[in-house]
């Protein structure tokens, strides 16, 4: 299963309501997605596709939950 984090990432820029859509952030945008991309491929690689996709998710709930302090 793909996991296109970094079109992702690139294309929030473009649509978000609170993101400004500048060069420096869509290329930080696209480092930020090209580096979840390469943590559940490495995730993937080490444990198994599931536990990557968990891995995943779990940092992201982190993420969220310190931007939301």
């Amino acid at each position: 299963m793909a996991h296109p984090f970094t079109a992702t990432a690139i294309s929030t820029v473009l649509a978000g309501d609170n993101i400004p859509a500048h060069d420096m952030t869509f290329d930080l945008a696209e480092v930020i997605g090209q580096k979840l991309d390469d943590f559940r491929h490495y995730v993937a690689n080490v444990r198994d596709p599931e536990q990557a996709d968990s891995a995943v998710k779990e940092l992201l709930t982190a993420l969220l939950a310190e931007a939301s302090k």
